[in-house]
């Protein structure tokens, strides 16, 4: 599912340019375009190719075919019925509230069942405990979106945004690549202890601003200063893990 939804996304990019035309540049219809775009490339093609290399790493797809199925085809319903939810920013439709709502949950129920299959599993690794706890986490953060008194606090605000984003590609994919990169090399675990710091603390600081935002005061002096230097030790595991990917074979 993962090329089709890699495929699927690339229809916001070609929307793009006609929503340009007929209704003018950041209109309501360019931002669904590049909305369409960004869900089904982390949540789809991103974020169900790694869950699906989860499920295949642990052979639950050989242990329990039948559910398996039934976790796949609830997980596939809920990246596609969730776009609603990326939409409802621009359209204040109750109908997208409605359908998103019900499909974040849906996607939830089968990451929750995942999780009872995880936790039924040993060993347990440290990176696949934070990945999936990492992903109940995003698609329960999702779950937000669904109420229209939220709505203008979570798509007006670039800070919630940069931050949701920040958790999805930084938290989740690089944990899940990591994850599966345990399997031809052996990640340094000091090195996941470092990023996990800098992304908690930098996580941290982003979504500080963004309520700062919310609750109208003001961020506390030295504030980027602080971010730099949360963010500046993000090179260390970068360099190292670039460092060991040459002695993969």
């Amino acid at each position: 599912m993962g090329i089709f939804y890699l495929i699927l996304s690339s229809l916001g990019i070609w929307f793009m340019p006609v929503t340009i035309v007929k209704f003018g540049k950041f209109s309501e219809m360019y931002m669904c375009s590049i909305a369409f775009f960004l869900h089904f490339q982390y949540n789809g093609w991103m974020l169900s190719s790694l869950m699906g290399l989860f499920v295949k790493k642990y052979g639950w797809d050989i242990q329990y075919p039948q559910l398996i199925k039934r976790i796949f085809i609830l997980f596939q319903a809920g990246i596609i019925g969730s776009l609603f939810i990326s939409w409802v920013g621009y359209f204040s439709y109750s109908i997208y509230y409605i359908v998103g709502g019900v499909s974040v949950l849906i996607w939830l129920t089968s990451v929750i069942m995942i999780l009872r299959l995880y936790l039924k599993t040993q060993p347990k690794s440290f990176l696949a405990t934070v990945f999936i706890s990492f992903f109940i986490a995003k698609v329960a953060m999702m779950f937000t979106g669904a109420f229209p008194v939220l709505t203008p606090y979570l798509f007006k605000n670039i800070d919630l945004l940069i931050s949701y984003l920040h958790f999805n590609f930084l938290g989740i994919v690089t944990i899940g690549l990591l994850l599966f990169l345990e399997d031809v090399y052996k990640v340094n675990r000091w090195l996941i202890y470092l990023f996990l710091f800098c992304f908690i603390t930098t996580e941290g600081l982003i979504t500080y601003k963004g309520f700062s935002v919310i609750g109208n005061y003001p961020i506390f002096s030295n504030f980027y200063e602080y971010l730099w230097l949360f963010t500046a030790p993000f090179y260390f595991p970068a360099i190292g893990w670039l460092i060991g990917s040459f002695k993969i074979k």
